[in-house]
C-alpha cells in the first residue's frame, strides 16, 4: 500500500466524483495521499501541507489537525503561558480567529498585518474579510493537535514563498516511495517526469501576475524533481485523470 504516493492538489484532474454523499473511496488511491490547503475540506489525506498562515488559520480551526497529520511552514507557535496582548503592537488592534477555542489549547499562532500590509492586500483582492489595517490576528492551538514544521529540504527560498504543493511533492518522494502520482495540479500543463520535462500554460487564466507567479513555480518543481529523479514521478493532465 505504500509503494505508490498520491500528490493531490484542488485542480479539475482530481476527480471529485470519487464521492458518495460525502464518503471519500479510499481505494481509488491505494497508497499514501499528500494533500493541499483547502482539500481537508472534502477529504481527509494522510498528509496536509499548508504554507500560507491564513489556510493554516482555517485548518486549526476546524479542528482537523486533531486527528489528522498536518506539515506547517513557519510553524512555531507560542505557549499558552504567553499572553497575546502581551506581544501584540501597542497601536495594534487583535483579533481572535477562534476564541472558542482558547479554553482547550496549549498554544497559539500569530499573524499581523500593518496598514501597508492591508491596502495592498485590498488593492490586489485577496484581503480576508476579518483584516484591518494595523492589527494582529490570534489563532488558538488546542492541545495534542498534530503540526510539525515542514521540511524545506531542496526547494530555493527567494522573494517568492514556494506553494504548498511544492512541499507535498517533496514529502512523498523524500519518504521512499516507488513512484509518485499528481493530480489537481493543472495551472502546470505537460509531462513532468524524472527527467523534468515541463511546460506552462496559464490554464484559462488572463492574470499577468498569476501567470508570472506560476512561471516562477516552475522552478521549485523542477528542483525537486531533479534532486529526486530516482523516482518515478507521473504528472497527471485534466484529460489524463
Amino acid at each position: 500500500m505504500n509503494n505508490v504516493g498520491y500528490v493531490l492538489g484542488n485542480g479539475p484532474s482530481r476527480d471529485r466524483a470519487k464521492f458518495s454523499n460525502g464518503n471519500f473511496y479510499r481505494t481509488e488511491y491505494a497508497g499514501v495521499t499528500y494533500g493541499c490547503n483547502s482539500i481537508y475540506k472534502e477529504m481527509n489525506v494522510d498528509v496536509l501541507v499548508c504554507v500560507d498562515a491564513w489556510y493554516q488559520f482555517e485548518v486549526i480551526a476546524s479542528g482537523y489537525p486533531s486527528k489528522h497529520k498536518c506539515l506547517f511552514s513557519e510553524w512555531n507557535p507560542m505557549p499558552i503561558g504567553v499572553k497575546p496582548e502581551d506581544l501584540n503592537p501597542p497601536n495594534y488592534d487583535l483579533h481572535e480567529y477562534n476564541p472558542e477555542d482558547r479554553r482547550t489549547a496549549d498554544s497559539w499562532c500569530y499573524y499581523a498585518t500593518s496598514t501597508a500590509d492591508y491596502e495592498k492586500a485590498k488593492a490586489e483582492g485577496y484581503a480576508m474579510s476579518y483584516w484591518k489595517p494595523d492589527c494582529g490576528y490570534v489563532c488558538w492551538v488546542s492541545e495534542g493537535y498534530k503540526i510539525k514544521e515542514v521540511n524545506y529540504g531542496v526547494i530555493p527560498i527567494g522573494d517568492l514563498r514556494p506553494p504548498s504543493g511544492a512541499y507535498a511533492l517533496q514529502e512523498a518522494l523524500k519518504s521512499g516511495h516507488d513512484r509518485v502520482e499528481v493530480f489537481g495540479f493543472d495551472s502546470i500543463a505537460g509531462v513532468f517526469s524524472t527527467t523534468s520535462t515541463i511546460a506552462f500554460k496559464d490554464h484559462d487564466s488572463t492574470n499577468d501576475i498569476i501567470e508570472e507567479r506560476m512561471d516562477k513555480w516552475i522552478t521549485f518543481y523542477e528542483t525537486i524533481a531533479e534532486h529526486y529523479n530516482e523516482i518515478e514521478i507521473i504528472w497527471h493532465k485534466k484529460e489524463q485523470a
